[in-house]
């Protein structure tokens, strides 16, 4: 989500919005750029006035982790006439359908589209992603809520301990149940 809303603030997006319950994943998407922040789907449309002047968003990027074919279909309504809603969530493989009124989907031209790991060029993006990085234009260091160093016993004294920088997807803390799946984990040497 963060990065979504980092990507919309550099492609030039007048309007960001971030839609999250909790408080400090709304603070933070603040700090990366959004405009406003919602704390629920039903929130957003009340207040779209305010951040869209009433028409609806052009872009609306799912970045739930786990998809939920209600919330899409709660997401789709906040996507103006010809807007792209791009799915980045994995739903599960048992949701057969989701809640989108199909005669919508022709009348306002939207699109519903699904991506996977931003539909990237890694050879193109990871080069173009690091020259933003080292000029400041993408920040991955606030990403970064935890650093844990776990000693490595099987190596000499002389050899640095392994790190884990974890960029944490939720607001909870980590066990070894939450961290598979929940966050992204960088081992780099200390």
């Amino acid at each position: 989500g963060a990065n979504a809303v980092q990507g919309a603030r550099m492609a030039g997006a007048r309007a960001i919005a971030a839609i999250d319950p909790v408080e400090f994943k709304r603070e933070k998407a603040m700090e990366f750029g959004a405009t406003h922040t919602y704390s629920s789907i039903q929130e957003a449309p009340e207040n779209m006035g305010d951040s869209t002047w009433g028409r609806g968003f052009d872009k609306v990027i799912m970045t739930m982790g786990v998809g939920d074919g209600d919330a899409l279909g709660q997401a789709f309504w906040l996507g103006a006439k010809r807007s792209k809603i791009v799915v980045t969530n994995i739903h599960p493989t048992a949701e057969q359908s989701i809640a989108i009124p199909a005669a919508m989907l022709t009348l306002f031209e939207k699109q519903v589209v699904g991506s996977l790991f931003g539909s990237g060029n890694i050879r193109r993006d990871i080069p173009r992603l690091l020259e933003l990085y080292t000029q400041g234009q993408l920040n991955l260091d606030d990403l970064v809520t935890r650093t844990y160093t776990r000693p490595t016993p099987w190596l000499p004294a002389s050899r640095p301990a392994w790190t884990l920088t974890v960029a944490e997807s939720r607001a909870r803390p980590l066990t070894p149940s939450s961290a598979v799946g929940s966050f992204l984990r960088i081992a780099r040497r200390a």
